[in-house]
């Protein structure tokens, strides 16, 4: 069983350096062949429009689970004896962070944006 790890190995390795050792290049010679275009005004915009639009989906839904989770943090308070309350003021402090991370992530992006476009 040894010899046969022994020789795995040995193939593998002669395999990886065989596929290391020829340089394959698709390369045109002709340097006029590729000229590439700039962006458009409207491409830009259109990219633009898309990310915005994806982050404020990442914003509603987020904020539709830190809400829900708040609820749920809130009842747990309400609802537990004084020594539990303590440990859920403890785990109050990362949802806030969560939470603030949440806003700004989504919200400063959507206004560099909005501050470069104008």
């Amino acid at each position: 069983m040894r010899i046969l790890k022994k020789v795995a190995i040995i193939v593998i390795l002669i395999i990886i350096f065989s596929m290391n050792i020829t340089k394959v290049s698709f390369a045109v010679l002709d340097t006029d062949y590729y000229k590439p275009s700039e962006p458009s005004k409207g491409d830009v915009t259109e990219a633009g429009k898309l990310i915005g639009d994806i982050l404020a989906v990442i914003r509603n839904v987020g904020i539709c689970i830190a809400v829900v989770m708040l609820t749920v943090i809130g009842l747990k308070y309400i609802l537990c004896s004084l020594d539990e309350k303590a440990s859920y003021k403890e785990n109050m402090v990362p949802y806030i962070i969560g939470c603030f991370l949440l806003a700004s992530a989504t919200t400063i992006p959507s206004l560099v944006y909005e501050v470069i476009n104008k």
